[in-house]
């Protein structure tokens, strides 16, 4: 019986410790895309999401008739890390008009950067059919609202910009592992000194004459 009471108070300690360590962990922030654009450029970011896949499209502000300048982050749909050494090729159509642009990784720009170029002749809107393959997965992500002009004006998707808490690590200290044995050791002691003073057997009064 008193070994039994022990092991479930200790069991009960160290359930209670690892859940004071574990509340204790750092946020691990992760960037979800790139850097804003320097001051003075009007940047619009789009994205879409596959089975497996997200895609973030940065633009910034065109006008029809010159090529714009496209970058394409990819990331996991479940994970949000960058996906690297991925195929990556979209389509660009708007009615009877469509325009194939190959993408090429650009790991200088950002893990996860893909860059491209297209030129668009009208100002009508137009929507974006990506194409990715890395490995044994295939994905396919739509876009709509790619537009030549200032629509969406300074729209950099806040939420997809800031960081994101993705995860938590636990840091164990030197400090906080002294502190967890030592409280470990006096809660064994307090124990030892309540089960044996609670079963340790009493002579009776009678005995005691």
């Amino acid at each position: 019986m008193k070994k039994c009471m022990i092991l479930l108070c200790e069991l009960v300690f160290l359930y209670a410790a690892l859940t004071v360590l574990a509340s204790a962990g750092e946020p691990v922030a992760r960037q979800s895309d790139a850097p804003t654009e320097p001051t003075g450029s009007v940047v619009r970011a789009l994205s879409g999401h596959g089975e497996y896949f997200e895609v973030i499209l940065k633009i910034s502000s065109f006008e029809p008739g010159g090529d714009v300048s496209l970058i394409a982050y990819v990331l996991d749909s479940t994970t949000n890390e960058p996906i690297q050494g991925a195929v990556l090729s979209g389509g660009l159509s708007s009615g009877n008009e469509s325009l194939s642009v190959v993408f090429t990784e650009a790991p200088a720009v950002l893990p996860g950067a893909y860059e491209g170029k297209v030129r668009v002749l009208s100002d009508k809107p137009y929507s974006w059919l990506f194409d990715i393959s890395l490995g044994e997965k295939s994905d396919l992500v739509s876009i709509d609202g790619f537009k030549a002009g200032n629509g969406n004006k300074g729209a950099i998707d806040a939420a997809i910009l800031e960081p994101k808490e993705t995860s938590y690590t636990v840091k164990l200290t030197p400090a906080r592992i002294t502190v967890f044995v030592a409280a470990f050791m006096l809660l064994q002691a307090i124990i030892l000194f309540f089960v044996r003073r609670r079963f340790s057997p009493r002579t009776p009064a009678k005995e005691r004459r």
